[in-house]
């Protein structure tokens, strides 16, 4: 199964990246993060994920208060 983290910018997924690999067992979860050119960007792009995305997943979508 897929776990799809939609973020709004690269640093975010370096970051991620660093604590997912030791907290979520690969045999179980496939982690693909799509990095995004904004907040706008981020939100627009949304319902073509969530219904475009053809295999098992769970999606966390992650947005700062900026």
């Amino acid at each position: 199964m897929d776990l799809v983290f939609l973020l709004e910018e690269a640093s975010m997924k370096h970051f991620l990246n660093g604590i997912l690999n030791k907290i979520i067992p690969s045999d179980q979860f496939n982690i693909k993060f799509l990095v995004h050119e904004g907040k706008s960007h981020l939100k627009k792009s949304i319902p073509f994920k969530l219904k475009g995305w053809r295999s098992p997943a769970l999606f966390v979508i992650l947005i700062d208060q900026d």
